[in-house]
């Protein structure tokens, strides 16, 4: 459970078992949160979860390290420092993974030992902190790598991305550079997609198709080194939630079908004009589903925002201009993705045709 803001809302989610004649009905609540644990009154028969066994964990590092025992004898010089790197890992088997593609990446001993010294460290803050081990591993990836990385601050967590949407979605945010080899931009993107897989940041499933997903920690660790540039206001945050001068990309993110809880949150969207530079934003993003005058406060909102590159409109009412009226002004716009909810018709603007080639 990742956020319970009162017990009402926990309540709720209890009702109908509280109704119901059967009895032993059980849930089981996970969390890495502390407060909630204590507000769902698990108190009693929690069972706080630690990091894996020295030994096991041992094995698993090295083996994302090394690959196999051959290799991890061959440098047999770099297991000391290892251990003293292990050891800040906490036992978490994404911090090893992550640090473990780090190391392997380079097995020198200076390399490793720039690792274990870095000031990075310093700012763990608890038994199980590995944000920093996991910022020490985005802050060694290639500077294109970062940039394809830390905008994935701008979706829902647990969001399945295609590749084809990633690929598409960092052309249209002009972060991919050419290279000395004539390569495509689609060839660069994917490229990148598959480093950062192998670097650990994106995770490969395959359901009906193959996805991309990331962990709740990678996330929260995009939203931190996105912050002078990316925002995502939620109902939880809309409200609270300090906006930066430099924000240039904002998503937003309809997560309650409370009515009152949504009302709140239009209200909150009213007031964006006043904190946001609406004119410099370069990235409009909307998850969930959004109604009739959900769509007319951000068509007030965004009236200015000509200088969009990338816009992200799913779930919409029937009509991309109830949301964007000045469509025609998007001269910049460079990635566009439609739709609308239960398959209805969309109303499409004209001016949308200088997209088709």
């Amino acid at each position: 459970m990742w956020e319970c803001s009162n017990e009402d809302d926990w309540e709720r989610l209890l009702l109908p078992l509280k109704t119901s004649q059967e009895k032993g009905s059980m849930i089981l609540v996970t969390t890495r949160f502390p407060a909630i644990a204590q507000m769902v009154g698990t108190n009693d028969h929690s069972i706080e979860l630690e990091g894996l066994e020295f030994k096991y964990f041992r094995e698993l590092f090295h083996a994302f390290v090394f690959g196999d025992d051959q290799r991890r004898r061959d440098h047999a010089f770099l297991l000391e420092t290892g251990d003293k790197i292990m050891v800040k890992l906490k036992g978490s088997p994404l911090a090893a993974k992550t640090v473990g593609r780090l190391l392997r990446k380079d097995l020198n001993l200076r390399h490793w030992r720039r690792i274990l010294e870095s000031k990075e460290w310093e700012t763990q803050t608890g038994v199980n902190d590995i944000m920093p081990a996991l910022k020490l591993s985005y802050d060694y990836l290639p500077f294109q790598l970062q940039q394809c990385f830390l905008y994935s601050a701008l979706f829902p967590e647990d969001f399945k991305f295609s590749g084809r949407y990633l690929i598409n979605f960092w052309i249209g945010l002009d972060i991919l550079q050419p290279d000395v080899q004539n390569r495509t931009f689609e060839y660069i993107a994917l490229s990148n997609l598959n480093d950062l897989v192998a670097h650990g940041f994106f995770i490969e499933e395959i359901y009906d198709s193959m996805w991309y997903v990331m962990h709740d920690l990678l996330h929260d660790l995009a939203l931190q080194v996105a912050s002078r540039d990316c925002i995502s206001l939620h109902r939880s945050n809309a409200g609270s939630v300090y906006i930066q001068p430099s924000i240039r990309h904002l998503s937003i993110i309809i997560d309650d079908d409370d009515a009152m809880s949504r009302e709140n949150f239009n209200s909150q969207l009213r007031k964006l004009k006043t904190r946001l530079k609406v004119k410099q934003l370069h990235t409009l993003m909307l998850f969930g589903e959004m109604d009739e005058s959900f769509a007319n406060i951000l068509g007030d909102l965004f009236g200015q925002a000509k200088a969009l590159r990338v816009l992200h409109l799913v779930n919409m009412p029937t009509s991309v201009e109830s949301v964007l009226n000045n469509f025609s002004a998007l001269v910049h716009l460079r990635y566009l993705c439609l739709g609308t909810k239960y398959g209805r018709d969309m109303h499409l603007p004209l001016a949308i045709s200088r997209f088709i080639i």
